[in-house]
């Protein structure tokens, strides 16, 4: 019998080559999966921002719109205009009555106006926030003003100024001017003067007021006005104007543009977007942000339906 030893055993497994092609395969599989996770927390990131924003928005200017629609309530004129007293919306002391004190630099400060303070936009040159002024004679008692007040009687107006100003308490990464400013509302009101008599417009008309809507970064009013017998859109600040004939108005629109709470790392996010608030309106982010946010526009009109009468 023939001895021919041990039969040797077969080999399994990787070679070394084969090895590395698995790993190098593998990796690539981990980082487009990781890839991909990390694309769809952006957009989730992105989409919640676009939530809140809107929102954010939805809520505010719902607020805002309802009051609105309470100018010139209980006025014995549906005329709103400039130099009308108790007119709905107020231009200038003489759209009080005349027994009714306020600070001597009322028309400056503290009526419906184009203000000082510079948006973070551009058009044809810097563009500048609107100031919104309006009044009202409550039909009721018990709800309460733009800025919280209680309402506790019929027979006085309330007067609510709608302005952009800082927030007293921004978030830490709101470090620049820009991204503290917010939508505010001060309210006062002044009982109605018996005849000969005066009245004293309250001074919480002039402070800080409330916040309607945090991160607004440009506010603007335009009005849709009579003329004769054809209607169109006028700025507050073409209304304002001297040289302006200053119809009267039927209807208020409020652009607003504000931003969401937090940065984005997004491309997808312009840096610089432009917006168009309406057909011959359009604004540019100013250059050079320190941060990149999502920002959105929102557009409301509003019908003034007290100064819809005797056309």
């Amino acid at each position: 019998l023939c001895d021919y030893g041990a039969l040797p055993m077969k080999q399994t497994g990787f070679t070394l080559i084969e090895l590395m092609i698995a790993m190098a395969l593998g990796l690539i599989i981990a980082a487009s999966a990781t890839l991909l996770f990390l694309s769809g927390q952006r957009n989730l990131v992105l989409q919640n921002s676009a939530n809140s924003l809107q929102d954010d928005q939805s809520f505010g200017l719902s607020y805002l719109t309802s009051h609105i629609r309470l100018a010139n309530l209980n006025n014995n004129l549906a005329t709103v205009k400039p130099d009308v007293a108790k007119s709905g919306i107020i231009f200038n002391k003489n759209n009080l009555p005349s027994g009714v004190t306020s600070r001597a630099d009322f028309n400056d400060k503290y009526s419906s106006l184009t203000t000082e303070d510079e948006s973070n936009f551009t058009s044809t040159g810097a563009v500048k926030n609107d100031q919104l002024v309006i009044q009202y004679r409550p039909a009721e008692v018990g709800g309460f003003d733009c800025a919280g007040g209680k309402i506790d009687s019929r027979n006085e107006f309330i007067v609510e100024r709608y302005f952009v100003r800082a927030d007293n308490s921004p978030a830490n990464h709101e470090t620049t001017a820009q991204e503290k400013k917010v939508l505010a509302c001060a309210a006062g009101r002044y009982s109605i003067p018996e005849e000969g008599a005066t009245a004293t417009l309250d001074s919480t008309l002039y402070n800080n007021g409330e916040i309607i809507l945090k991160r607004v970064e440009l506010f603007k009013v335009r009005f849709l006005v009579q003329e004769g017998a054809a209607k169109k859109y006028m700025t507050l600040e073409d209304y304002v104007d001297p040289t302006s004939d200053q119809p009267r108005i039927l209807s208020v629109q409020l652009a607003v543009i504000s931003r969401a709470s937090d940065t984005s790392t997004e491309s997808t996010v312009p840096v610089a977007p432009t917006f168009k608030l309406w057909s011959d309106f359009e604004v540019t982010l100013n250059s050079g942000q320190p941060r990149r946010y999502l920002r959105t526009p929102i557009v409301q009109t509003v019908a003034l339906r007290n100064a819809l009468g005797d056309r």
